[in-house]
């Protein structure tokens, strides 16, 4: 004759046990989602494969501010000092290669383009009101009168460029959480007047500019903030190399 308690027990138990598996199975889960390489955060979320991020990891980097002008006199912020690697100060020099060309390269005669090219290289909120910019406006009105062609002969020309001597390395941080670095220093190049007439050969001069670049952080861009004017009574140390390029010049050497 059967129990009749039997089968209840055994559907409990049943029961019970696959009870126990699922939740064994959902302990599982939880444990290799803890281990895996994404840690179980979602990739949207800029936890893993954020472009925003430096190299090395850290918090995302903060969006580029609308107005710059806290880095025209940096002074004011208290700049800490950083250290800048030489592949950085490498793309540093470039920037003001590429700045001393725009501004002081150009010879032909369309003001517009002259002035989008430099645009592109400078902190528009800063560069305009600095020696430098007032400089280069004066270079821009020489292009609007017809460029090299028509420019009185004691305008310079760049013809080379010889380096960038650092000064300074400095980090500026914003409330924001946005970083800039700085790096202020001499961009050293090679000038010949302005052709006009009869050409002769070129007198190369040599010409040292105090520039200011700036580079915020997660970015691989340095632009110029604001410099100088031109100054061709140069250091002795800039005065030495740049006679060794005009040398280098004058006897075939490649830039």
């Amino acid at each position: 004759m059967s129990n009749p308690s039997y089968e209840p027990a055994e559907e409990r138990r049943g029961v019970l046990a696959t009870l126990a598996l699922i939740g064994a199975l959902v302990a599982l889960g939880v444990v290799l989602m803890a281990a895996s390489p994404g840690g179980g955060e979602d990739e949207e979320s800029g936890a893993r494969g954020d472009p925003g991020r430096e190299a090395g990891g850290g918090a995302a980097a903060a969006p580029t501010p609308d107005d710059l002008s806290f880095l025209c006199d940096v002074g004011l912020e208290l700049p800490e000092a950083a250290e800048v690697d030489s592949a950085d100060q490498e793309k540093a020099r470039d920037a003001a290669e590429g700045f001393t060309r725009a501004a002081y390269g150009y010879t032909g005669a369309g003001a517009e383009r002259y002035e989008a090219d430099l645009e592109s290289r400078v902190v528009n909120d800063c560069f305009w009101t600095s020696v430098a910019g007032e400089e280069v406006e004066a270079v821009e009105e020489m292009v609007r009168r017809g460029g090299e062609e028509n420019a009185d002969g004691d305008w310079l020309f760049r013809e080379d460029f010889v380096g960038f001597y650092v000064a300074t390395e400095e980090r500026i941080t914003r409330d924001s959480g946005v970083e800039y670095l700085l790096l202020k220093g001499d961009a050293v190049w090679l000038s010949r007047v302005a052709r006009t007439g009869v050409e002769e050969p070129d007198d190369l001069t040599g010409v040292q500019q105090r520039i200011n670049l700036a580079r915020k952080v997660g970015s691989e861009e340095w632009t110029v903030v604001d410099g100088e004017g031109p100054n061709i009574s140069l250091d002795a140390d800039y005065e030495r190399v740049a006679q060794e390029r005009a040398e280098e010049i004058a006897y075939g050497g490649s830039g």
